[in-house]
């Protein structure tokens, strides 16, 4: 596989119910490791291409 340009991978880890197609649950739980929740960019779907904005001064 090969990746071109600049950006973050996300997804790479697949969310499901099924063990055999799925690395964690849909609550972000390790199948193979009970006890150890997911809680980042590889669960998410898809995302924005760019860098979120920093928030306006006050």
């Amino acid at each position: 596989m090969r990746f071109l340009g600049a950006g973050q991978l996300t997804g790479t880890m697949r969310r499901g119910t099924d063990k055999s197609t799925s690395v964690v649950a849909p609550t972000g739980r390790s199948h193979d490791h009970p006890g150890v929740w997911v809680a980042g960019s590889s669960v998410f779907p898809t995302a924005g291409t760019a860098t979120p904005p920093s928030p306006s001064p006050p």
